[in-house]
């Protein structure tokens, strides 16, 4: 899997993953920063599979507005 785009909150606390699969697929993930950790956590499990790009930019989107967050693309 290649991670082809990340997408940050504006505060820096969550950010959602793009990411190509080896069979052409793209898939999203969502992850929320830890500060005792000092680590991204995983919130969500591979959601949305999609053959397009900008589908899955937009789901990403989605997923962090959902969260509350304001996104920076």
């Amino acid at each position: 899997m290649e991670v082809i785009k990340e997408i940050y909150s504006l505060n820096k606390d969550y950010m959602a993953e793009v990411v190509k699969r080896k069979d052409g697929l793209y898939q999203v993930y969502v992850f929320v920063w830890d500060d005792e950790w000092d680590t991204w956590l995983q919130v969500t499990e591979g959601l949305s599979l999609t053959d397009n790009l900008q589908s899955a930019i937009g789901f990403a989107v989605e997923q962090l507005k959902n969260r509350g967050v304001v996104v920076d693309l």
